[in-house]
């Protein structure tokens, strides 16, 4: 089954991507001039239950049977500089949540470790 709308997502992809580069330039972040020569996009799917599949009991919620997945694409070409991208990218995320308040505090095993004792 093809893609909903894809001119919607397409717009915000576009949109998200031009708030980056305003905000960018706004904030003189990059102080001699970019180019972005490759990208990723992370994209997080929601695939519908096939017509003919059956609900299990304890599907529910707003979109009961519904997968969640994560796929990704990019420009750039070998694997190294696709793991240290996404690498990178988990980092500043880790990063950015913890200052936020929103949990990760950088100690992602916290729970694990609790659990050896």
């Amino acid at each position: 089954m093809p893609l909903a709308d894809p001119e919607e997502f397409e717009r915000r992809l576009l949109a998200l991507v031009r708030d980056y580069l305003r905000n960018a330039d706004e904030n003189e972040i990059y102080n001699d001039g970019y180019e972005i020569p490759d990208f990723t996009v992370v994209l997080n799917i929601h695939d519908p239950p096939r017509p003919e599949s059956a609900l299990d009991p304890w599907d529910g919620g707003p979109k009961p049977g519904w997968g969640q997945y994560v796929a990704w694409t990019t420009t750039m070409r070998t694997d190294w500089l696709r793991e240290a991208t996404l690498e990178e990218a988990l980092q500043m995320f880790r990063s950015q949540a913890g200052s936020d308040g929103l949990g990760g505090d950088g100690d992602e095993d916290a729970d694990d470790d609790a659990d050896d004792e």
